[in-house]
């Protein structure tokens, strides 16, 4: 993870409590997540008849996920994901 985005995880982390409910229930969650997501590397059609390579940068990843609880069988959520990645052709 690039260091500018510390501050974000940080943030992220320290808003991870959850507020219960008078029934125990939580009504609304935060969980935020940090990850390693890998590239790869696949062939594209050129348009000529031929295909190119193409490379695809692996990198770190961390993103929050905001549940608002609607009742006992439905909530909203709010995802909010980021990974920064290149692509090498």
């Amino acid at each position: 993870m690039h260091v500018k985005h510390w501050p974000i995880a940080i943030v992220a982390f320290a808003l991870t409590g959850t507020a219960a409910a008078q029934d125990a229930r939580p009504r609304f969650e935060i969980s935020p997540f940090v990850g390693y997501r890998t590239g790869g590397e696949f062939e594209v059609d050129d348009g000529n008849g031929g295909t190119d390579s193409v490379d695809l940068d692996d990198d770190a990843s961390f993103g929050l996920d905001l549940g608002l609880y609607r009742d006992g069988n439905s909530f909203y959520e709010l995802l909010y994901s980021r990974q920064e990645a290149g692509v090498d052709s």
